[in-house]
């Protein structure tokens, strides 16, 4: 079994507050929905905040993708994976890549209702595996 730090969303945002080096490059899960990138193209971990007021946690990535995680629990720190086990919401944002003259901003969103997991996306050749998405999974995953 790998060591496991575990950390509140406060206590882990303070620890990476400042490092400048891009942290966990990694695929996301969020609630059993992976979203991996081809080949090594890996998301890279730029920027850690926690707003107390508003109990978000947002991630920054190198690549402007921006990860939003209303009233997350606890984080747990693995050797090859970052967890967080619950959350209220996990709402992910990204730029359209595909060279279109106009830029366009795609999500996913997933919300905690009960003991379900609702999961919405703005993009027409995307879909969320509904069957995957459990309350029993971990709210986000960064793996490496």
């Amino acid at each position: 079994m790998d060591p496991i730090i575990i950390a509140t969303a406060s206590a882990f945002s303070e620890k990476y507050q400042n490092d400048k080096e891009p942290l966990f490059p990694g695929n996301l899960c969020f609630w059993g929905q992976w979203f991996e990138r081809s080949g090594n193209d890996l998301y890279k971990l730029t920027e850690i905040n926690f707003d107390a007021a508003n109990v978000l946690l947002t991630f920054t990535f190198s690549g402007q993708e921006v990860l939003a995680i209303t009233n997350p629990g606890i984080i747990e720190e693995h050797a090859n994976r970052l967890e967080i086990k619950t959350a209220d919401r996990v709402h992910f944002e990204f730029h359209d890549n595909s060279g279109n003259k106009s830029i366009k901003i795609f999500h996913f969103d997933f919300t905690r209702v009960d003991k379900k997991i609702i999961g919405k996306t703005n993009i027409h050749w995307a879909t969320i595996n509904l069957k995957e998405l459990s309350i029993h999974k971990p709210a986000v995953i960064l793996k490496w």
